[in-house]
């Protein structure tokens, strides 16, 4: 009977040491997400003469960018191809890069009119400070 006994002890000890490995792995083990990055080219835009917004906006060249930017150096085009920043905010940057003159922290850009946390936060992957 104490053999048993022994065999059952052993058991519960390896059943429990099996337990915190597999738990110490699951907390230890980072979760690493890399940002998907993708290259965005600007479409030409074509004046139409009918009043349209965008016709003093047409370029005619299209504009590729390799993220992410330095934001310090970036031009309009360039900002306004990061996702989630539009020609109002790439001139936003702009201005705020104009009057404070080198952005020194990525989180400065809550400073800038229309850029909150979430903005910030969706545009990290996609831009530097060189």
């Amino acid at each position: 009977m104490g053999n048993r006994r022994d065999i059952q002890i052993l058991l519960i000890i390896v059943l429990l040491m099996s337990i915190f490995l597999v738990a110490f792995n699951a907390a230890t083990i980072p979760s690493v997400v890399e940002p998907e990055i993708h290259y965005y080219q600007q479409e030409s835009l074509s004046a139409s003469g009918n009043g349209d917004v965008f016709s003093s906006a047409s370029t005619s060249e299209s504009v590729s960018v390799h993220f992410p930017i330095n934001i310090n150096a970036a031009t309009k085009e360039e900002l306004d191809q990061i996702p989630g920043i539009g020609p109002v905010k790439a001139q936003a940057i702009l201005d705020y890069r104009e009057a404070v003159g080198v952005i020194r922290s990525v989180e400065e850009l809550v400073n800038v009119s229309g850029i909150g946390e979430k903005t910030l936060e969706n545009i990290r992957p996609y831009i530097v400070l060189e």
